[in-house]
């Protein structure tokens, strides 16, 4: 796409600090993204929390756009929500208002189908959250994805899991809504823990955003100091902005490579691979290539990027 041009997005999300990021960067942009709506599902935190940190933080960044409220559960499974990473309300340390703009009445499903239905331009969905309430609409009204351009989404790995020694959180949150979307034949944008890992931020890149000393840097600044600690617990270099990268490559897809075409199914058997997913990078099963698979980042450019989004922002 020319840069020029302005891309019709969809924002599915579950705030979360990484999800906050990511929003701070699409709001950043809006001469390039035209933000038709943004929906919550459950995840990080209990769908309510999720939706009112979306509010609050369009709130906190002078934004107006349809915000709705999705699924409150996974299709199949219980609820596991990361409060150890996010916190109780998942959105800890962050000092922000309790202000939000007025939410949206429809639910995610009727917003989504509305967004699609309407559009005379194909969508991009960004996919940030567990992908259940994707899934919904394409099972109910698989008519609709003609009008879906591709899903950006992050979740899943080739390697290790978040959530399990083999399961990526987003992915074991709702196996069975991943599973859909990835058989969905919707043209797919992957951004696994192989990569995301590799987008983090260090405590000299925090340093360096707070210089700014605006609403979205003395955001990132509260998120990114809260969220280190449970970074180097793990053992991490820095803070791994995982959400973002989705934004980000639809703004700047050349900070991207090692993109290979690849199969990926998802387990959803039940066992101890449940939400798994099955990276197929060197073509063994001989399955349809269904996903775009993103294995690198330009990690400073990428941290940069962030910079000059928190950038667009007055006090």
């Amino acid at each position: 796409m020319d840069q020029s041009e302005t891309k019709s997005i969809l924002i599915d999300c579950d705030p979360g600090i990484d999800d906050a990021i990511a929003l701070m960067v699409a709001f950043a942009w809006r001469d390039r993204l035209d933000i038709k709506g943004i929906t919550c599902a459950a995840g990080n935190q209990t769908v309510l929390k999720t939706f009112h940190n979306a509010l609050r933080i369009a709130r906190h960044l002078n934004v107006e756009v349809p915000v709705a409220c999705g699924a409150e559960k996974p299709l199949i499974k219980p609820l596991a929500v990361a409060e150890k990473a996010n916190g109780k309300t998942g959105l800890e340390g962050m000092n922000i208002t309790e202000d939000m703009i007025r939410p949206n009445k429809m639910s995610a499903f009727d917003l989504i189908s509305k967004i699609l239905e309407g559009s005379e331009k194909k969508i991009t969905i960004i996919a940030t959250a567990p992908l259940t309430n994707i899934a919904q609409v394409l099972s109910v009204r698989p008519q609709l994805k003609t009008k879906i351009d591709h899903i950006s989404l992050m979740g899943g790995s080739s390697l290790a899991g978040n959530m399990t020694p083999v399961s990526e959180f987003n992915m074991f949150v709702d196996p069975e809504a991943a599973k859909i979307v990835l058989g969905s034949g919707v043209p797919i944008t992957m951004f696994g823990l192989d990569v995301t890992y590799k987008a983090y931020t260090t405590r000299q890149d925090i340093q360096h955003i707070a210089i700014l000393e605006n609403r979205a840097s003395r955001m990132l600044e509260d998120l990114l100091h809260y969220y280190m600690g449970y970074s180097e617990k793990m053992g991490l270099d820095g803070v791994a902005i995982h959400d973002a990268c989705t934004v980000i490559y639809e703004l700047k897809p050349e900070l991207f490579s090692g993109i290979q075409r690849v199969s990926v199914d998802i387990d959803t058997g039940g066992g101890q691979c449940y939400g798994c997913t099955l990276v197929d990078l060197h073509h063994l099963t001989g399955r349809p290539e269904n996903v775009d698979f993103v294995t690198q980042v330009d990690r400073t450019a990428f941290n940069d990027f962030i910079f000059d989004s928190c950038s667009h922002y007055r006090n």
